[in-house]
């Protein structure tokens, strides 16, 4: 699903997604701190967010090699490229979910990963793994 956002660059769904979590870490952060204007603040969030979000000629990797790890006591899940000596070091321990894509005029490929925490309301829980439902954390 997150892939297919950044393949159709539904600019509403990526920030329907990732708004929420940003301006938590923004708030907490010394960015926030140390810019009075929260307009200035939002622009300057705006602009990276699509700067990410409108890469042309982007390459997404095959979701392969990867592990899950868990955070917050097993309450946080998250899928990562494997920490193995065969992966390819520039991926290694990487978000699972990552693709290329060069510049113009540039000589290399450089490298997004986004990060994506999942997790599941507790009182959602039956005791059966079969009915777990992960959501992404946003």
């Amino acid at each position: 699903m997150y892939q297919k956002i950044y393949e159709e660059e539904n600019v509403d769904k990526y920030f329907s997604i990732n708004f929420n979590n940003t301006v938590r870490k923004v708030t907490t952060s010394y960015y926030a701190h140390k810019v009075h204007d929260g307009d200035q603040i939002f622009e300057e969030l705006k602009k990276q967010f699509l700067n990410s979000l409108m890469k042309k000629n982007k390459d997404f990797l095959t979701l392969k090699d990867y592990e899950l790890a868990f955070y917050g006591n097993g309450r946080i899940a998250t899928l990562k490229q494997s920490s193995s000596f065969e992966i390819d070091q520039r991926f290694r321990g990487k978000p699972a979910l990552h693709f290329l894509y060069q510049n113009e005029g540039e000589e290399f490929r450089r490298m997004i990963s986004p990060y994506i925490y999942l997790y599941m309301d507790k009182d959602n829980y039956t005791g059966k793994d079969e009915d777990i439902q992960l959501e992404m954390i946003k």
